[in-house]
């Protein structure tokens, strides 16, 4: 816009005002102006008005004419092109998610829970159950062999055969420790107490060098029993060159004081050693300088006596090679015996290894591993041998660890250990092994409330009672290889039935009703405890006698129970699991003998026992024919004066528990 002009006033004598400049002109618009508009022309003067509009509608009406004929060209045209190109049809998609790229393939990754494991651990040494072998084929001396050949040992068991050469001195043996996986009475126990025997016996020196831990005292007794027939054995040798010596043995339990386990594994010994005996004597006669008119004199004379030598001192020294124990006491005598310790251990074997892990007998393992000596780098000091042992032996590494292995080995028997095993331990054991001489048999309860009567009819029907008979083989259509006979081919017969029940009460209750049921059993029966250990062992020596048939236990004392002839074992309450079964029936069918397990199972335990015991893949039964058999009854077999005699034997029973109270 242009500035206002504003008219100048009046000027007087002043300064010229300069004007500010002018702007730009804006510049000429872009567009293009439209047309002029046109004009209408008025008909020239003296022309017909008529003529004029006559003309102008003549004009309108060819421009109508040519506009529909253009639009009709145009409007044709277009129908032609729409006849010729066909209609493209519409593409119709379903509610489906949008199309996506093709994924990229990622390679697959194959994870083998076996890789983290120790290689010893993930690759075991595997033995069949079948194997055998010639004690002379692994370097054991002449007269030995026929010292073993006379208390039965004639070959080796499969176990044996596997772990022995790694033991013994030859050209199989290896540095490190062993962890044997083997079954109940597959005779891992000669596996380790022969080697070590034959190695203590080379030593002259009278010192600690062997221990073997043991849950129970049962299995305590039966190991020293292997050791003194491995003693003997290696007592002696047919080499001039060869210095042997009998192995001396102990064993030490819970129920001997620790007293009594002190005078016979610890002596008073006379060494020659000047500072120490002035050291014993300054301390022995400072009471005396230091006493005044208040002294205990009873106490003074009674205190530590000089020995008759003068710069002697009494030394405590070990009488035993080989200490056979229980952990409990181990401890003790760590503890509270005057030099008992563990600086010349060569060996140390813990069998069944699972029970002693699973319970903390107070914390025995981190006291005996913590006391090891160990090896120097300046000294030609060995490593202690490690011999871990188990029937149910778990891969949990956290728990092997504990015994702080050195160059480990592991023998696995039965087979049934798996390379892709989980690596979680708490997922269950890997597999058990029944004795391939096993025969196994159950029979459903179908009235629980006369329960006794179906045991009573059990052994009356296999003829169980008659101790002087031999049990039969097992029921089998096929004949037993040659290969299962037992080790030491004995035709010793099997005899004896070990009943076992879920606790002590049950199992003095038992003991009790068979007799009043069938008086013939009174002297035939006997309850086996845990609270009397003189009075098991006596009951343990009449059955391997003779003098008793039917032993009645719980599964606390059933473990260490030791009977090589055992015919029989009857379940009469259900194992709550399958490793209490498997170590129940173990009590038989051992050392290449036969035996029978029987089962009893109410209506509400039969869907359980067949699906865990029956059918599980955790059970490797060697023979593959072998099945559990059914044995019917029914409550119906038992007539009315069968149970009023049962209902004689309740009354009889409840009387005397109301009278012992």
């Amino acid at each position: 816009m242009y500035n206002r002009y504003i008219p100048p006033k009046k000027q007087h004598a002043m300064p010229p005002i300069s004007s500010p400049p002018t702007p730009p002109a804006p510049p000429p618009p872009t567009t293009t102006p439209p047309p002029p508009k046109r004009l209408k022309t008025k008909p020239p003067a003296g022309e017909d008005t008529i003529d004029n509009r006559h003309k102008t509608l003549i004009s309108k009406r060819d421009k109508s004419l040519r506009r529909a004929e253009t639009f009709s060209t145009a409007s044709k045209s277009t129908i032609d092109a729409t006849i010729e190109a066909p209609e493209q049809p519409t593409e119709l998609h379903d509610l489906i998610p949008l199309p996506q790229p093709e994924p990229v393939p990622e390679p697959q990754i194959t994870h083998n829970a076996s890789s983290s494991l120790p290689r010893w651990l993930a690759a075991p040494i595997r033995i069949s159950p079948n194997t055998t072998a010639q004690f002379a084929d692994m370097g054991i001396q002449p007269s030995a062999i026929k010292s073993l050949s006379a208390k039965g040992f004639k070959k080796a068991f499969a176990v044996q055969a596997a772990v022995l050469p790694l033991l013994l001195p030859g050209p199989a043996q290896r540095p490190g420790d062993i962890i044997v996986s083997a079954a109940t009475g597959s005779g891992k126990t000669l596996a380790y107490v022969l080697p070590m025997i034959e190695d203590l016996s080379r030593n002259v020196a009278t010192k600690l060098r062997g221990i073997i831990v043991m849950p129970t005292r049962e299995l305590v007794t039966q190991a020293r029993d292997i050791a003194e027939i491995c003693a003997s054995a290696f007592s002696t040798s047919t080499d001039r060159n060869e210095f042997r010596k009998r192995v001396k043995i102990d064993t030490a339990i819970g129920s001997d004081s620790l007293a009594k386990d002190q005078s016979t594994m610890m002596e008073q010994h006379l060494d020659y050693n000047p500072v120490k005996a002035q050291t014993q004597e300054a301390s022995i006669n400072e009471p005396w300088i230091d006493s005044g008119d208040s002294v205990d004199y009873d106490k003074l004379f009674t205190s530590q006596i000089l020995p008759a030598l003068p710069d002697h001192v009494l030394e405590p020294r070990s009488k035993i090679d080989l200490l056979i124990c229980t952990p409990g006491r181990l401890v003790e005598h760590l503890k509270s015996t005057p030099g008992f310790s563990l600086e010349h251990l060569k060996w140390l074997v813990v069998d069944e290894a699972d029970k002693l892990l699973d319970q903390s007998f107070q914390q025995w393992l981190d006291i005996v591993i913590g006391q090891l000596p160990q090896p120097s780098n300046f000294g030609r000091r060995e490593y202690i041998r490690k011999i871990i042992l188990s029937a149910t032996m778990t891969r949990d590494v956290g728990q092997l660890n504990s015994f702080k292995l050195h160059r480990p080995k592991l023998v696995v028997l039965d087979g049934k250990l798996d390379s892709t095993v989980s690596e979680n331990a708490n997922e269950g054991p890997e597999g058990y092994v029944l004795p391939s001489l096993l025969a196994e048999s159950a029979i459903k309860v179908e009235d629980s409330d006369i329960k006794p009567l179906y045991l009573l009819e059990i052994l009356k029907r296999e003829k169980m009672l008659d101790s002087d008979r031999p049990s039969r083989s097992p029921t089998s259509d096929e004949t037993l290889p040659l290969d299962n006979l037992s080790l030491s081919e004995s035709t010793e017969a099997t005899r004896g039935v070990l009943i076992f029940t879920k606790s002590t009460e049950n199992a003095l209750r038992l003991g009790r009703l068979l007799p009043l049921l069938e008086p013939s059993l009174a002297n035939s029966v006997a309850t086996i405890t845990s609270t009397k250990s003189t009075g098991r062992q006596e009951m343990l020596k009449g059955f391997k006698s003779g003098k008793l048939s039917i032993l009645v236990a719980s599964d606390l004392v059933g473990r260490g129970l030791d009977l090589p002839n055992l015919a029989h074992v009857i379940n009469y309450d259900i194992p709550t699991s399958i490793k209490d079964y498997v170590h129940r029936v173990g009590r038989t069918a051992r050392a290449g003998r036969p035996g029978h397990a029987w089962t009893l199972f109410t209506e509400t335990e039969g869907r359980w026992f067949w699906h865990e015991i029956g059918r599980s893949s955790l059970i490797q039964r060697l023979n593959a024919d072998s099945k559990i058999s059914r044995l019917n009854i029914k409550k119906s077999h038992f007539g009315e004066k069968q149970r009023e005699q049962f209902q004689e034997a309740l009354d009889t029973l409840g009387a005397e528990a109301k009278s012992s109270k």
